[in-house]
């Protein structure tokens, strides 16, 4: 924290940026405001040379016709001819690149009313190792103080700070930056020209062990307002483009419906980037390649018998059942089928979405191989063991299956409104 700074000055400043975004329009504060706000304190930059992943998202009604989904540029910030309107981190015409540390972040931050159902493109970006990604971090001001748990949270908890009119300045700096606004019109005001100055004009050089070095910022950090009131997992970052056109580059984008937990998305399908084109597959599995293997069975008291304890067991028609047959039952009739598709659809999307989420998938060539435990319900089945019966009501198994990655040649598929196919 620069030691130069009267912090009280500061707050009055920012007091003063608050009040007048109530009478002046944006380009008026920006005239009166800007210049002063250079001087507002400024923490020195967390410099992070470590490769790691961000996660930015964009509503599939928002693609335009005239927008190439084989382009990585389609996911990235939008271009400056667009002329964006005002963020929470952006002026007017201002192009940055907004991201999450993780998915379910900002499938939040696409919309205030966003709805389960709505067709979502979620893009993965790489952070270049030794970028020297200069990042400052807001942190929300009930993370300010001695009590925070700071396991979970990223956080202050020094007293020299949070006692201290530098904690103050701190904490109404972070009440700014993240005040849910309710006027559209004065929305993001003060925000979006504080995150500017930052971003843009606030540069300057600083002695690390004697040594006089210069900084900047590339972006900053802070807590999302819609979820995980200030938990470290629920960052977003605002980016200047420069950096990334200079050191991130996109690894995948996967299109799908979100879920009614707003926090995932059920895949359609998938784009890898190949040297700056983006190729599309979908996700296949076939159903000759899930293998359910019988584990044992409960009965109607709920015990379990394992199936390789010494038993037999009957069907309904007082038919002893085999292993073999067992097996047989399960994978080559009209049941094994269709629980086959149930037990695929309920746990494909969460398995793929793992994989991908913590960079195990790198591109289509590698399949996903997983297993479920479940249960099959069936009726009037004698278990006998030891010269007791057991009335079975289901059959434990385990399922395993494979998914591929197949490539979609028809590239305007892809952005139809359709339902999702990934069993054939």
């Amino acid at each position: 924290m620069n030691n130069f700074i009267d912090f009280t000055q500061a707050i009055f400043l920012l007091r003063e940026l608050d009040d007048a975004t109530k009478y002046l329009n944006e380009s008026e504060l920006i005239n009166k405001y800007q210049d002063k706000l250079k001087q507002i304190p400024h923490e020195l930059p967390i410099r992070l040379n470590d490769s790691f992943v961000l996660y930015r998202s964009r509503l599939a009604s928002n693609i335009g016709r005239g927008e190439d989904i084989t382009l990585p540029t389609t996911f990235s910030y939008p271009p400056f001819t667009l002329k964006p309107n005002r963020g929470r981190m952006n002026l007017t015409g201002q192009s940055v690149f907004y991201a999450s540390s993780s998915p379910e972040t900002n499938y939040r931050e696409i919309k205030k009313d966003i709805k389960a159902g709505e067709e979502v493109y979620l893009s993965q970006w790489n952070i270049a190792v030794n970028s020297g990604f200069s990042v400052y971090t807001v942190v929300t001001s009930d993370n300010i103080s001695e009590t925070t748990d700071d396991y979970n949270c990223i956080c202050i908890k020094d007293p020299k700070i949070i006692n201290t009119p530098i904690g103050d300045y701190l904490r109404y700096l972070s009440d700014i930056i993240l005040r849910k606004e309710t006027n559209n019109d004065k929305e993001y005001l003060a925000s979006s020209l504080i995150s500017s100055i930052i971003l843009n004009e606030i540069k300057g050089k600083i002695k690390i062990k004697g040594k006089e070095s210069s900084f900047h910022y590339d972006a900053i950090a802070y807590p999302s307002t819609r979820i995980g009131n200030g938990k470290a997992d629920y960052y977003n970052f605002v980016i200047n483009p420069e950096f990334i056109d200079n050191h991130a580059s996109l690894r995948y984008v996967i299109k799908g419906k979100l879920q009614e937990d707003l926090k995932s998305i059920a895949c359609e399908n998938i784009g890898f980037n190949h040297e700056g084109i983006i190729d599309w597959y979908e996700p296949y599995i076939c159903l000759d390649d899930v293998i359910i293997n019988p584990i044992g069975f409960i009965d109607k008291d709920s015990t379990f018998v394992d199936i390789n304890d010494d038993i037999i067991v009957k069907d309904e028609v007082g038919k002893i059942v085999s292993k073999k047959g067992l097996f047989m039952f399960l994978n080559d009739n009209l049941l094994g089928r269709a629980y086959k598709e149930f037990i695929v659809k309920i746990n494909f999307t969460k398995d793929l979405f793992m994989k991908l989420r913590y960079g195990e998938m790198i591109d289509e060539t590698l399949s996903i191989e997983s297993s479920i435990s479940a249960f099959i319900e069936i009726n009037k089945w004698v278990l006998e063991k030891k010269n007791k019966h057991y009335d079975i009501t289901s059959i434990v198994v385990k399922t395993t299956y494979k998914n591929i990655f197949r490539k979609i040649e028809d590239i305007n598929s892809i952005t139809e409104t359709r339902a999702s196919r990934l069993l054939f």
